[in-house]
């Protein structure tokens, strides 16, 4: 009998082994219903203007993070949703759930299971004319069966009737969006008192803060402009350089949809003035302004003819110095001279004795030519008689 009960026992073991092996080495096979982890689905993010025009279509972004199976306590099979983002017109509802004559807007519908996050838009349209408009964001999902294949839906397609929401935390989003005829315009610029021109004949400045608002009509052309240099005086001026986009046309042409930000950039610059050579001109503050004087050129007027030359002898003004070339940090205005002399050449000193010989020649034979036709007896006159 012993022996019976131990090959009944051995048989036992070696009947149910592989099953011990293989839960040993798979542990996750499902051997039995388990509990899931509990599930959500909550709007993680909404991006929207704060402000719009009259009549505009505009959008809402809104991204879903999601975990399912949802409203499953047990489960032996991944449960698929439908999920979507929903836009309802709160003003004056109050209702919850939203009442369906309420909708404005559903964004595309996904298929989904298990857990993750997606990016959902709204489109809807503003009113004709300037109010504060509420509105109410539902994040809403549908549950599908598991044996169903159609992927993915259509907004029209899936049944409205059948949308819900988890009514947790972050299930719903509630936004409020001014419509506006005019929308502000920020001009800022980073120096103060510049002038800005709307639309060609409104005149206005920047003034000290460097900034400027300005409500303008939306849905409409509009141009502003800025000058190419702010003349500050005594040699220094405002030189434009860009706007924020890199556009380095002091003119903007823009067609007007909701508040804007811009950004024009100055630079501050100063005049060198360089007297009797070249290197006049303006340059950017802090920058160094190099001169290269001409050592040597043509005398000026009849010395200059003749063969003389002005040499050049050193610098003087703002910055003393006998180098050829000479820089200058600009800070602030300046003026530079560059002196020179006459040099004298024996070549031009022969030619001008030459050409005072040449000239008092010409003023000897014209004046005895002139006496000798003085001196000429004249022809005898004859009349006739009347």
């Amino acid at each position: 009998m012993r022996m019976i009960s131990a090959s009944r026992l051995t048989f036992v073991l070696l009947l149910f082994l592989p099953l011990v092996l293989v839960c040993v080495t798979y542990p996750n096979i499902i051997v039995g219903a388990q509990q899931v982890p509990k599930y959500y689905l909550q709007i993680s993010a909404v991006d929207y203007p704060s402000e719009v025009p009259i009549n505009l279509t505009f959008r809402i972004t809104v991204v879903l993070n999601y975990s399912l199976p949802m409203l499953s306590g047990y489960s032996t099979y991944p449960s698929r949703y439908f999920i979507t983002a929903r836009l309802y017109n709160s003003t004056g509802s109050g209702q919850d759930p939203p009442a369906a004559q309420s909708l404005l807007a559903t964004s595309d519908i996904e298929d989904v299971w298990n857990s993750g996050s997606h990016l959902f838009y709204l489109m809807t349209k503003a009113p004709s004319y300037p109010t504060t408009i509420h509105l109410t964001i539902y994040a809403m999902y549908q549950p599908i069966s598991p044996f169903t294949n159609s992927y993915p839906p259509s907004v029209t397609s899936a049944p409205n009737d059948k949308w819900t929401y988890t009514h947790a935390a972050g299930s719903e989003v509630e936004v409020s969006i001014n419509i506006v005829q005019n929308v502000p315009v920020y001009l800022s610029t980073n120096k103060p008192d510049i002038p800005v021109t709307i639309d060609g004949y409104h005149q206005l400045e920047t003034g000290n803060s460097g900034s400027l608002i300005v409500k303008l009509a939306v849905l409409r052309w509009h141009t502003i402009a800025v000058p190419a240099v702010v003349n500050l005086g005594d040699g220094t001026h405002e030189a434009f350089v860009s706007w924020q986009n890199g556009s380095n046309s002091t003119l903007l042409s823009l067609f007007l949809r909701s508040a804007i930000y811009l950004n024009a950039t100055y630079k501050t610059q100063f005049l060198l003035t360089v007297n009797g050579n070249k290197g006049s001109g303006w340059y950017d503050e802090g920058s160094y302004a190099e001169v290269n004087a001409v050592s040597e050129t043509q005398a000026n007027r009849l010395l200059g003819l003749i063969g003389f030359t002005e040499v050049f002898k050193g610098w003087s003004g703002d910055v003393q110095s006998n180098s050829i070339t000479v820089k200058l940090l600009m800070n602030a205005p300046h003026q530079i001279n560059a002196e020179r002399m006459i040099r004298y050449r024996p070549s031009g000193i022969k030619i001008v004795l030459t050409m005072i010989i040449l000239l008092m020649l010409v003023i000897v034979l014209t004046f005895l030519v002139t006496k000798s036709r003085r001196n000429a007896p004249k022809a005898f006159e004859t009349s006739t008689p009347m």
